[in-house]
């Protein structure tokens, strides 16, 4: 937002970011099969929603 503002101010045109959203509408589980540990599959839920949450997915290396 900063970036934006100084951008503006130099008189350097910003073009406004368009946020996409798709829904799938599918349910995702991990069967325990795959990851037995209730904790471990909980932080792989978690970095799995904070993925499909950052502006950058190649932040989620994981």
């Amino acid at each position: 937002m900063l970036d934006e503002v100084v951008k503006e101010m130099k008189g350097i045109e910003v073009k406004p970011e368009i946020d996409i959203a798709i829904d799938l509408n599918v349910t995702s589980y991990i069967p325990e099969e795959y990851i037995e540990d209730p904790n471990q599959k909980i932080e792989v839920y978690q970095n799995i929603a904070l993925c499909a949450n950052e502006r950058r997915h190649t932040k989620c290396n994981r």
